[in-house]
């Protein structure tokens, strides 16, 4: 496992060397665990390393999230953004906050929540 986590980080990184890459933190594994008492797995911190060092946008599932990984790894916080899950209902006319427009390209398919909201 170890051979294909390491392919998978390496070829990570050099995507986002080409590419904007823009990461949906809805959960962070290693600082739930550890809330939890669960035994942590040793390659979650090299793999929220790698993700948290690459030069990319963030958008966080809080402001508590956000802050506590910009103070962590000394993360520019202009590279963050937060999208708070199950929020509103949606009206007619979907309003972008400001510090979201930035990463949006319309043009392009922006991102896609495959996740569950309950």
């Amino acid at each position: 496992m170890k051979i294909l986590r390491k392919t998978y980080l390496f070829f990570l990184k050099r995507a986002a060397k080409k590419n904007r890459v823009i990461f949906d933190v809805s959960d962070l594994p290693l600082e739930r665990a550890i809330s939890l008492e669960f035994a942590v797995p040793y390659f979650y911190e090299e793999v929220e390393k790698v993700i948290f060092g690459i030069n990319a946008k963030y958008i966080f599932a809080s402001y508590s999230m956000r802050d506590y990984i910009v103070k962590k790894y000394g993360m520019k916080f202009e590279d963050t953004s937060v999208c708070i899950n199950g929020g509103n209902p949606l009206d007619d006319k979907i309003e972008v906050k400001e510090e979201i427009k930035n990463f949006i390209d319309s043009n392009k398919v922006n991102y896609v929540y495959a996740g569950t909201l309950a």
